[in-house]
């Protein structure tokens, strides 16, 4: 996302990852995956299922940066913004978002606060989370490379996120003992109501600790690859993804036929831009989408 706040990076909502879920049809973006139906580690206890429409929607927002709300000031703004950008322009694009969209699941993709600018990181968390919980939407998190630079400690991050209202976060797979991280986890989708796919997962999405700093002393600083940052002038954005269902010959639904992506900028019109197919039954080598 861009517009980002002081001494913030990465306010872009989007992530080389992208280009991999193209190529590999299961990787959607930044630490967030999608494939075939497979057995779920645990149950969340808000079923998420397909509409009626046969299409499951997900907003997913990365680098919110968030800090102390109309105080923290933004960077990589024209001359013109600075007095009137802060963490609240974010708030009200999120709002937009969800008023347009309608998503089904909304996923926050790390770097979800800047520690380093946060004067109490639970705090804010309430503020960054906010717009998400009040619209009773089910959300998920999960944590990036800033997000434990306050007064919280990665593990106290992820299990605060955890606690808040409307989530479906999960901390760890409580079966498994050895994994790195805190936030690793996977959530069932579900096929449309009323249908043979009703209490059936037709969808698998999993969601992985992307790290801090590396251990590692030959791969220095936060060791993971490509990280854009924003320009000055540069709109925010997010990113839609929607995974549609096929028909049946029974004129019902039934299992995914695609998943298509695009993001939208916090301009007048919510402009839709960078439209991909990340997978089809009948890809025939077109990753473009029209408007």
């Amino acid at each position: 996302m861009e517009h980002r706040t002081r001494k913030k990076r990465g306010f872009d909502f989007t992530a080389a990852a992208v280009a991999a879920a193209a190529a590999a049809a299961a990787v959607i973006v930044c630490s967030f995956c999608v494939s075939a139906a497979e057995p779920a580690i645990s149950g969340a206890t808000q079923k998420l299922r397909f509409g009626e429409n046969g299409e499951f929607k997900i907003l997913q927002v990365a680098d919110m940066h968030y800090a102390n709300g109309k105080s923290t000031t933004c960077l990589d703004v024209l001359p013109s913004q600075n007095a009137s950008c802060s963490d609240l322009n974010t708030t009200a694009f999120i709002h937009r978002m969800i008023l347009a969209e309608k998503p089904n699941l909304i996923v926050f993709t790390g770097d979800n606060i800047f520690g380093f600018d946060s004067l109490d990181s639970a705090k804010s968390m309430d503020a960054a989370f906010a717009t998400a919980i009040a619209s009773n939407i089910p959300w998920v998190a999960v944590l990036g490379n800033h997000d434990q630079e306050g007064t919280l400690s990665r593990e106290g991050v992820m299990k605060y996120i955890v606690g808040m209202k409307n989530t479906l976060s999960k901390l760890n797979p409580p079966e498994v003992h050895v994994i790195d991280g805190f936030g690793n986890y996977n959530l069932e989708v579900e096929g449309v109501k009323g249908t043979d796919m009703e209490n059936k997962s037709v969808l698998n999405l999993y969601f992985l600790d992307s790290g801090d700093y590396s251990t590692l002393p030959s791969i220095p600083g936060y060791g993971f690859g490509y990280h854009a940052y924003g320009k000055a002038g540069w709109s925010r954005r997010a990113r839609v993804v929607v995974a549609s269902l096929e028909k049946t010959q029974k004129n019902t639904w039934g299992d995914v036929k695609s998943i298509k992506t695009w993001k939208r900028l916090d301009d007048e019109h919510l402009t839709a831009i960078d439209g991909q197919v990340l997978w089809s039954k009948s890809f025939h080598g077109k990753t473009s989408l029209e408007y």
